[in-house]
């Protein structure tokens, strides 16, 4: 029987696989929490999002207790597990620390030294130090000043609403029942539940709750996808019997979402033939058919006009969804978004000529940055006069709205006639 883990050595490790080995904090769960109960699951989860929501502050107060900078990252980690406890959960105080100092003996790191700083804080916790404008909001300096210079109106709310607990969006899937039935039957198990104008298969749980807390998800009444997300089908103006293609269509939510309303025939494409499977697994749950291809979109070769719509949800920095994924802000650099902007800029010159005249192309991302959205569209349209910009919004992440998301539909013209 393998060593059973305890939950704060878990967040380390899962902690540690994401600052220092810049893996994505889905993958460091998936290959650590299966050794943790249930509830200690939920633990973990909670205390690594939290804190590498706050990680910079947290950064900043636990150096000022110390006569200088400490060189090893898993010590600083550490201190940052037992910071976090003391400071924004409920872990009684001599349990944080207690715990804390045992997992540094278990570690061979400076006990002594682990146990002064974490009681330290505990003293002072309502006189810390103030943290500058800069790190207060626990944005790397290159985003923090990327979204101030894009957004000089509203970037405190920006960077505000990603270090806040996401609102919690499902999509009902109407083919089964309608917005106003399933929301009847939550409401009639004492579940909160908001219509959300605009989106017609949208609800609003102000209270998120496990899929399996919520009626029928087994038998595909409702799916998790933010609210933003959800608009997809509608701007691509579906219509039964269109060839539609999903040119980056991993986990599968807005495909399966094009398919609940209408009754396309859909080609999904990822180029990784793992991540069809999570696209695959949710059109079973949904009732739902799709031609599944592991490809990489770049790559394919299918005549030109082949399809009636294609959907682009182009790869991307993801600074519209950090306070889903706190692990972007550390995982992400500046450098990232140039290469970003060329491979979006080529998925949209591969796959135009695959559109038929008169189709319609949907270019998504969950970016805030111009750079990918904007910037692309406009250098797009310089280059490809038959194509014609008709709709564009950037949606910004709110504490009660959708996530940060950009959309660019284009339509193609017909040749000019001989």
């Amino acid at each position: 029987m393998s060593k059973k883990t305890h939950p704060r050595a878990a967040a380390l490790q899962i902690l540690h696989a994401v600052l220092q080995q810049n893996q994505a904090l889905d993958g460091a769960f998936a290959t650590t929490l299966s050794r943790l109960e249930p509830a200690e699951i939920s633990w973990v989860k909670s205390l690594c999002f939290g804190l590498l929501k706050q990680k910079i502050s947290l950064d900043f107060i636990i150096q000022s207790f110390l006569d200088k900078p400490t060189p090893n990252p898993k010590l600083n980690l550490l201190l940052s597990i037992g910071a976090y406890q003391l400071l924004y959960m409920e872990t009684p105080s001599h349990a944080a620390i207690f715990e804390t100092v045992e997992l540094a003996k278990e570690e061979r790191l400076p006990a002594k030294l682990v146990n002064a700083i974490l009681r330290q804080i505990d003293r002072k916790r309502n006189a810390l130090p103030l943290p500058p404008e800069l790190i207060q909001y626990n944005h790397p300096e290159w985003l923090h000043q990327l979204i101030q210079g894009h957004y000089p109106e509203n970037w405190q709310t920006i960077l505000s609403a990603n270090n806040q607990h996401p609102p919690f969006f499902i999509r009902v899937n109407q083919r089964k029942i309608t917005c106003q039935d399933y929301r009847a039957q939550l409401i009639q198990q004492g579940i909160e539940a908001e219509f959300c104008p605009g989106f017609p298969d949208a609800l609003y749980l102000p209270l998120a709750i496990p899929v399996e807390g919520l009626p029928h998800f087994q038998e595909g009444y409702f799916s998790v996808q933010d609210l933003a997300a959800q608009k997809a089908p509608y701007l691509l103006e579906l219509k039964a019997g269109q060839n539609v293609l999903d040119a980056c269509a991993a986990p599968g939510g807005k495909a399966c979402h094009m398919l609940e309303v209408s009754d396309i025939h859909l080609t999904c494409v990822d180029h990784k033939k793992g991540r069809l499977t999570q696209v695959e697994q949710n059109l079973q749950r949904l009732y739902l058919k799709a031609t599944l291809l592991a490809a990489n979109s770049l790559e394919l070769d299918h005549p030109p006009a082949s399809f009636d719509r294609i959907l682009i949800d182009a790869p991307c920095s993801g600074t519209g969804v950090i306070r889903r994924h706190p692990d972007i802000r550390f995982l992400k650099c500046k450098t990232d978004i140039a290469q970003f902007n060329v491979q979006q800029k080529a998925l949209l010159n591969h796959l135009w000529p695959m559109l038929k005249p008169t189709g319609i192309l949907l270019y998504a991302t969950c970016s805030i940055l111009p750079e990918e959205n904007t910037n692309v569209i406009q250098d797009f349209l310089r280059t490809h006069l038959d194509a014609t910009l008709q709709f564009e919004a950037q949606f910004l992440p709110t504490e009660k709205g959708p996530d940060g998301f950009y959309y660019a539909k284009l339509a193609k013209s017909k040749p000019p006639s001989c």
